[in-house]
């Protein structure tokens, strides 16, 4: 079992997330967060004042995925998020070594 953790852009977390159910992903965490990326930035005006945000809105995407369809999962994330842009993100896969029920203590997998 593997987790595989990802910065998703706003309007591309649907199509992961559907295509992650595709593939028989069962476990899927997504959390909306911001970020920062070096030399991007997003300029807002509010009320007539300009600001310069440096954080920028996105969503984390978290899945357990068995060790078979890992590699064709990072391989969905990429190809769906990929905007050839300075901030289109990172894909990280991390073994996972045990996994508990919280309200069972039993091992999950």
């Amino acid at each position: 079992m593997r987790l595989v953790k990802s910065n998703v852009c706003q309007g591309r977390i649907d199509e992961v997330k559907n295509g992650l159910l595709a593939l028989g992903v069962q476990r899927i965490r997504v959390a909306q967060i911001t970020g920062y990326v070096e030399g991007s930035q997003a300029e807002t005006i509010w009320r007539g004042c300009r600001s310069v945000t440096h954080l920028l809105p996105e969503y984390e995407l978290e899945a357990l995925v068995c060790d078979e369809v890992v590699d064709q999962a990072v391989e969905l994330i990429i190809k769906t998020v990929r905007q050839s842009v300075r901030a289109d993100g990172f894909v990280c896969v991390t073994p996972v070594e045990q996994c508990y029920r919280i309200r069972t203590g039993n091992p999950e997998f």
